[in-house]
């Protein structure tokens, strides 16, 4: 008798709207990048988790970025690292620091 184990985390993410403020987007960046390292979750399950917490402005963005890379217009984000670029070139301004 074998058992099947949930694919559910047994964590809750932030949800994130695509907020224009930087400092917003990495306190964001940040908790989730913390929440990741506690619970030791892989790449590949990052970058699915991260999308499932979208809404609103980013989600829509988002979307459009997923049929632009389907058309080779731009890059897969197939790693957290990619995706966190993505999202900073749309989200950060390049002058912003931390």
């Amino acid at each position: 008798m074998s058992s099947s184990r949930s694919q559910e985390p047994n964590f809750k993410l932030p949800s994130f709207n695509g907020n224009n403020d930087p400092n917003v987007y990495s306190g964001w960046e940040a908790k989730v990048e913390q929440i990741f390292s506690v619970h030791d979750v892989d790449d590949k399950q990052r970058v699915k988790l991260v999308f499932l917490k979208f809404e609103f402005y980013v989600m829509q963005w988002w979307h459009k970025t997923v049929m632009d890379i389907g058309l080779n217009k731009r890059p897969n984000a197939v790693s957290w690292k990619d995706l966190k670029q993505c999202i900073r070139e749309r989200l950060v301004p390049s002058h912003y620091r931390k």
